[in-house]
């Protein structure tokens, strides 16, 4: 399945808006608590400085921070064989020197349970009156936001960012973010056996992986950008969602430019240009691309993709653009075979469950990916399921260039230790999801 790409863009109106987008790493040292008896919010962690210190992006595994793993461990997982605990030529594995479970990894230290993180930041003064978001690719799982002694919300996704928009708090200067996570399935069981949270594969690891950064834009932006092909019509719905937060209407120029960038032939698309007046406010706008008679189509043998340049003037000075890339193909269906282009194909897969024994959690960069489907090519496959769990943006971005079908799921195995039309929260959380896994990377 390719993704329909998407990227935060920046509408910049000069002189007004004179600043394109500015990103702060969050990715190094953070101050770190455990909060094994959950009393950090009674006790207003968020106000301390904590003593231990780790590594971000990363989990509590990768910086040896949790529980001895023992016999007595309570595990995440439901699927496994009792008689292990007590099989008398099973023992010499239950020995703490040589502990190994054979249902799921061993890893050196476990926790369960609420994590405190925390940051010192400095504001640049630059960024005063821009739009300010803390984007954070992959938490795991409840993340609750501080901004010094300020609690901003709290968020809940398994595969997609979480996204917060402190424009009203980040103000130029110093600040401290402190970050609560939560990885107990207790108030969010999306089933204790899929593979997104499970101990059979990835494990139910504390942490945050992928990009950690703050984004300044100016006060209009584009949100998101989708790009649908239209093969039957040579052209390209691309689809722009534009925040204006300022009080009045505003006229930008987007111009559209895409050119093939990993084929043999050239094609160089023609440049499309549109005056458009935002509103105050979220606004979505719809502009078609034709990609003429020369259009090269996306195939698992012949992977084509176009860059897409949308660049952003007033007046006339180009003052920001940005690349998204796509591919041109229609994956349809003839009788009971499955077509691409309108030629039949066979899907040969295999299915993948998170298992990343080396860090307990998936690779977020686009070279781990590319060599995993290189790697399952070379094999003769050209599929790949997620069962139970979604994979990064950057196994989308992989799978676009190796010519690659990715079959990727909601983040929970339902029929395991819960239910499905129960009023249940695994009811609303799987439609949620799915949106925003839909919008954000499919």
């Amino acid at each position: 399945m390719l993704k329909k790409k998407f990227a935060a863009l920046v509408i910049v109106l000069a002189p007004l808006f004179a600043l394109t987008q500015n990103s702060i790493s969050l990715a190094g040292k953070w101050d770190f608590a455990i909060d094994s008896n959950d009393i950090g919010i009674k006790e207003k962690w968020f106000s301390k400085k904590f003593a231990e210190t780790v590594i971000l992006p990363g989990s509590m595994l990768s910086n040896n921070k949790g529980n001895e793993v023992t016999i007595q461990t309570k595990w995440t997982g439901s699927i496994y064989d009792s008689s292990w605990y007590f099989m008398p030529r099973l023992a010499k594995y239950r020995e703490p020197n040589n502990l190994h479970f054979p249902f799921w990894l061993t890893p050196n230290k476990y926790y369960v349970g609420p994590a405190w993180y925390s940051k010192e930041i400095i504001v640049p003064a630059n960024w005063d009156k821009q739009h300010v978001v803390l984007f954070l690719e992959r938490v795991h799982t409840i993340s609750m936001l501080w901004i010094d002694d300020q609690l901003t919300g709290t968020q809940n996704s398994l595969a997609t960012a979480h996204e917060y928009d402190l424009t009203a708090l980040l103000k130029p200067g110093k600040h401290t973010i402190t970050i609560r996570l939560d990885n107990r399935i207790t108030d969010m069981n999306v089933g204790p056996d899929s593979h997104s949270v499970t101990d059979h594969t990835q494990g139910n690891w504390n942490g945050i992986i992928g990009k950690m950064e703050l984004n300044a834009t100016p006060a209009i932006f584009i949100k998101d950008v989708q790009a649908y092909p239209d093969v039957k019509n040579k052209k390209t719905k691309v689809l722009l969602k534009i925040s204006n937060t300022t009080s009045s209407t505003l006229t930008v120029n987007i111009n559209l430019a895409a050119k093939a960038f990993n084929t043999k032939s050239q094609h160089i698309v023609p440049a499309l240009s549109r005056y458009l007046s935002i509103s105050t406010g979220d606004s979505v706008v719809e502009i078609n691309l034709p990609m003429t008679n020369k259009v090269q189509l996306w195939s698992e043998f012949d992977p084509a993709l176009y860059d897409l340049t949308v660049s952003i003037s007033s007046a006339k000075n180009t003052v920001s653009k940005k690349n998204i890339s796509f591919g041109m193909r229609v994956f349809g269906i003839d009788g009971t075979q499955f077509t691409i282009n309108g030629q039949r194909t066979f899907l040969r897969g295999t299915v993948n469950n998170c298992e990343f024994p080396l860090t307990g959690f998936p690779p977020m960069d686009l070279a781990a990916w590319q060599k995993l489907f290189a790697t399952a090519k070379a094999h003769g496959l050209n599929h790949m399921r997620f069962h139970s769990w979604c994979p990064p943006e950057a196994a989308f971005d992989a799978a676009d260039r190796e010519g690659f079908y990715l079959q990727p799921e909601v983040d929970s195995w339902p029929n395991h230790g819960t239910s499905l039309g129960d009023g249940r929260f695994i009811d609303k959380y799987i439609y949620d999801e799915a949106r925003q896994d839909v919008a954000a990377l499919w």
